[in-house]
C-alpha cells in the first residue's frame, strides 16, 4: 500500500515569498506597477503549480530560493539606494559590476576593492539572513538534514554567495546589447540559477556521505577449520 504525503503547510509562506520577490522584481525592471502585479500574480501561480509538487522532494531548496531570494532581491533594492535598477542601468557604463553589489555606506574603504561588492553587500546578507533559517526550518520539519554544524553552514552560505556572483557575471558579458530591463530580469535569473547551482554542489559531499554510511558492511566469512 503506497502512503500518501501530506502537502507541506509551509507552501503558502513560500508561495507568498515568491509572490512578493516576483513583483519587486517587476519593480526593479521597470515594468511599472502593471508589470509588478503581473510578476507578482505569476509567483502565485507558480506557488500553487509548481511548489506543492517540488516542496516535497527538496524542501531546503524551495525554501532558499523563495524566502533567500526575496531577501537577495530586497538586499539588491537597498544595494541601488532603493531606485529602479532598470533606470540606473539605462546611465550606467559598462562593466555592470557596480551596479549591482555595492559596499554599504559603513564600509565605503572598501569599494575600490575589485569584487568586494559580490561578497560584502546587502543582497548577500539579505538571501542569507532570510534564506538559511527558511531552509533549516523546511529540512527540521521534514527530517532532512538537520544537525548541520557551523562549518557546514559557512561552506554552504559561501557556496550560494560564489554562485550568485559567477552567475550574474556570466550574464552581464552579453548584457551590452539589451534593454535595461532585460538585463535586470536576466541577472536576477542568472543570479538565482547560480544560487542554486550552489546549493546543490555543496550538498554533493553530504549525499555521498550520506549513501557511503546506509552501505551494509561486509562481512568476510572464516575459512572452515580443518577436519
Amino acid at each position: 500500500m503506497t502512503t500518501r504525503r501530506r502537502p507541506d503547510r509551509k507552501v503558502p509562506l513560500w508561495t507568498a515569498a515568491l509572490a512578493a520577490q516576483l513583483g519587486l522584481l517587476g519593480w526593479l525592471a521597470g515594468l511599472g506597477v502593471a508589470g509588478a502585479v503581473a510578476s507578482a500574480a505569476l509567483g502565485v501561480a507558480l506557488g500553487g503549480l509548481v511548489m506543492l509538487r517540488v516542496a516535497a522532494r527538496w524542501p531546503g531548496a524551495v525554501a532558499m530560493l523563495a524566502l533567500g531570494g526575496l531577501g537577495m532581491t530586497l538586499g539588491w533594492w537597498a544595494d541601488l539606494g532603493f531606485a529602479s535598477a532598470a533606470s540606473v542601468a539605462a546611465h550606467a557604463r559598462l562593466p555592470y559590476d557596480p551596479l549591482w553589489c555595492r559596499v554599504p555606506a559603513g564600509l565605503a574603504s572598501l569599494a575600490g576593492v575589485p569584487g568586494v561588492g559580490h561578497v560584502v553587500s546587502w543582497m548577500n546578507a539579505g538571501m542569507l539572513a532570510l534564506g538559511l533559517p527558511a531552509m533549516a526550518l523546511a529540512r527540521g520539519a521534514c527530517g532532512d538534514g538537520t544537525g548541520r554544524t557551523r562549518t557546514e553552514l559557512v561552506v554552504c552560505a559561501l557556496a550560494m554567495v560564489a554562485g550568485m556572483t559567477a552567475g550574474s557575471h556570466v550574464v552581464l558579458l552579453a548584457a551590452g546589447a539589451l534593454a535595461p530591463g532585460a538585463i535586470v530580469l536576466l541577472d536576477w535569473a542568472g543570479m538565482m540559477a547560480g544560487m542554486a547551482i550552489g546549493m546543490a554542489l555543496d550538498q554533493i559531499p553530504r549525499h555521498a556521505a550520506s549513501a557511503t554510511s546506509a552501505q551494509p558492511a561486509t562481512v568476510t566469512a572464516k575459512p572452515a577449520a580443518p577436519a
